[in-house]
């Protein structure tokens, strides 16, 4: 489920992914490509992180991520909007966080229409930064929101953004879900995240917004660690290419990850060849270079939680599946028959041994993209895709995912 960049046109995403993909799969409605495709004139023809669209948005300075929109592009963005709900979009991806000077009324009116079409918001929130503006008060910009126009609300990576006060973000989760709210956090399990080189995370001041340096950061076609040299040639030429940073501690992505109400989400990044070209989707596992989290986030988030005991295995798992549909079923009422076991449900099942399931994807070239281990046995839709500890060849059984079905 890519449900923080989303995609626009909606249809798109989902031709592309028919017939192709191990797993089902859905998407949200991507604010960010009807912004690039108002003021870049890119169209990002479904998802604008598979179809490198961002790499032809470079040519006209990437206008998405910095421009204020006029009244007239906010009448227009919130009308393509519209018509990706209508196309089956589960809910809309507001990554604020990468255009973070748009106008505060643009966000508000996405919420609005969200609110109109029974929909829901998912953000990755402004600020990625421990300095004032922070990235928790990002946070709480949304949840405002979400609050002031009762819209659900699904908060990506919170560790990612809220940094050293990750803890402050998920007690303002859990107070704002007290008051009322229907608010949803995720986080994956790892203490790197990863985006694409010409963000605006990494615009001047980053080092002290952040906390990191050149050399917490790792170039991913080619595993080297950044110079200021090197930052400057990939910003320059390649804005589009990937890298990954250390920018998060352990305390904080653990906190998140062990919160029994907190979901687990790869955020994960398409894998790329040594020339950054997204790979097929029938590429096999170990070719693709990348953050690990894109084969890794399950094997290792169990192997976390099962090590550390302070959660049961009813909740381990819960986090992995059910949290998620019963968030969702609203708004997708097949939902209501997954990230279940019972009679009547889809038959989406996984086998694992909790003795020796764990990720194998690491940071190192050659490692970025290996399979986990532990998983015995996985069904998709009553197909096995994985049957003990192998990956069934030529099997393709994801079905589609869309809000009304």
């Amino acid at each position: 489920m890519d449900l923080e960049g989303g995609a626009l046109p909606v249809p798109e995403y989902y031709d592309a992914k028919a017939g192709a993909s191990l797993s089902n799969y859905g998407v949200s409605v991507s604010h960010a490509s009807a912004r690039l495709l108002l003021m870049d004139r890119v169209d990002a023809q479904g998802s604008p992180m598979m179809t490198h669209a961002l790499e032809r948005a470079a040519a006209t300075g990437n206008q998405w991520s910095v421009k204020l929109a006029t009244d007239e592009e906010l009448d227009k963005i919130d009308d393509l909007v519209r018509q990706g709900v209508d196309n089956g979009g589960i809910g809309i991806g507001v990554m604020v966080g990468y255009y973070p000077g748009a106008r505060s009324e643009g966000v508000a009116r996405i919420a609005r229409v969200a609110a109109e079409k029974g929909s829901f918001l998912t953000t990755h929130p402004r600020f990625l930064s421990n300095l004032a503006p922070s990235g928790l008060l990002g946070q709480e910009e949304f949840i405002a929101i979400a609050l002031a126009y009762d819209v659900p609300l699904l908060l990506h990576h919170v560790p990612t953004n809220a940094l050293s006060e990750t803890q402050a973000a998920l007690d303002m989760i859990d107070a704002a879900n007290a008051n009322g709210a229907t608010i949803l956090g995720e986080a994956f399990p790892y203490v790197k995240g990863s985006t694409f080189m010409g963000t605006e995370i990494l615009s001047p001041g980053w080092q002290e917004r952040t906390g990191m340096d050149y050399s917490d950061l790792m170039w991913v076609e080619t595993g080297e660690t950044l110079t200021e040299e090197t930052f400057n040639k990939y910003r320059s030429e390649r804005p589009d290419g990937f890298f990954v940073m250390a920018h998060i501690k352990e305390k904080d992505m653990l906190a998140a990850v062990l919160h029994p109400n907190i979901i687990i989400a790869s955020d994960g990044m398409p894998l790329v060849d040594a020339d950054g070209k997204s790979l097929p989707f029938d590429a096999p596992f170990g070719a693709g270079l990348g953050h690990p989290r894109s084969a890794g986030t399950f094997g290792a988030y169990l192997r976390i939680a099962i090590d550390d005991g302070s959660l049961t295995m009813p909740q381990i798992i819960a986090k992995t599946a059910y949290l998620q549909v019963k968030f969702l079923e609203r708004f997708v009422p097949s939902m209501a028959r997954r990230g279940r076991l019972q009679v009547g449900a889809f038959a989406d099942i996984t086998i694992f041994d909790p003795d020796n399931v764990k990720g194998m994807a690491g940071y190192d070239l050659g490692t970025n993209s290996l399979a986990s281990e532990g998983f015995v046995h996985v069904i998709v839709n009553g197909q096995p895709v994985i049957r003990n500890n192998v990956i069934v060849p030529d099997v393709h059984p994801g079905q589609e995912i869309r809000a009304g079905r």
